[in-house]
């Protein structure tokens, strides 16, 4: 697996680091690092175990994969003191504060899958928000760590159209809270998972991303009573090779839309859409 190596330009002093999946660091600060670990799985270790104790290991522990989130190392450059964030989906910097944030599934099965903010300049870490399997996405930051912005659903059955809502949390508050979500979203519109989360430069406003509510399947026929047809026309902007490559962006396309957050106004929906 990958090591990470971090080389002290003061001291030549090299660390480093083994089974190392990915890393982030501040863009405008330093003194920390964060990396993901990968899950290496020792040779002969599925063999020690009964039949029983896998069951057993199986209904109690919780695996690490892509779904639940890997395990992030937060390091301290300056003091190398290190604190394991377990089952992490997400996880950022901000670029001007020092101030940390990270989704997670929650330590075991039974935990409550949260969003949390961490001071690095005090050591406070605040849970600014939880709830039952929910899926978190779009996380990012105010360039001064004091405002962050994410997209959360909360809704754990298996519904096609799924209810995301956009968050905001401001330095000072103790929880998020909501500023869009279906029932408050413009006419036609739904919060989306897929566009991109950020703050204006003086961070007085909040963008998102809006998507048109997708095609629903027929779930009440059976494979043999659908018609599985494609059609396409000469004249289309869009050769129908062209659309088959680019199927994926069309289902994830989002307009970029933005949020006064002093008066919680939506103030802008661009015409433009971003696929991104």
């Amino acid at each position: 697996k990958d090591t990470l190596g971090i080389l002290n330009l003061g001291t030549k002093a090299l660390l480093k680091i083994a089974n190392v999946k990915s890393y982030k660091i501040p863009e405008k600060w330093s003194g920390y690092v964060a990396y993901t670990l990968e899950d290496v799985k020792k040779e002969g270790e599925k063999d020690k175990d009964s039949i029983t104790e896998k069951k057993e290991k199986k209904k109690k522990k919780k695996k690490v994969s892509k779904k639940t989130g890997h395990h992030v190392v937060l390091r301290n450059l300056e003091t190398q003191k290190e604190d394991t964030l377990k089952f992490v989906t997400d996880y950022t910097f901000a670029k001007e504060g020092m101030f940390f944030s990270y989704t997670t599934t929650g330590p075991d099965k039974d935990s409550d899958a949260g969003v949390f903010v961490k001071n690095l300049e005090n050591g406070a870490t605040q849970n600014i928000h939880s709830a039952k399997k929910a899926k978190y996405s779009q996380l990012a930051f105010s360039d001064s760590g004091k405002n962050l912005g994410f997209v959360v659903d909360t809704d754990t059955t298996k519904i096609q159209i799924r209810p995301n809502a956009l968050f905001h949390w401001k330095e000072g508050e103790t929880k998020a809270a909501q500023l869009v979500d279906s029932k408050t979203s413009p006419e036609g519109y739904l919060v989306s998972s897929d566009g991109k989360v950020s703050f204006s430069k003086d961070e007085s406003k909040l963008f998102f991303g809006l998507r048109k509510p997708p095609v629903i399947k027929d779930t009440t026929r059976t494979a043999e009573e659908i018609s599985n047809v494609e059609v396409w026309t000469y004249d289309e902007p869009r050769l129908y090779t062209v659309q088959e490559l680019q199927l994926k962006n069309d289902t994830i396309r989002s307009y970029q839309s933005a949020i006064q957050l002093n008066s919680n106004t939506l103030v802008q929906l661009a015409t433009t859409d971003y696929p991104n």
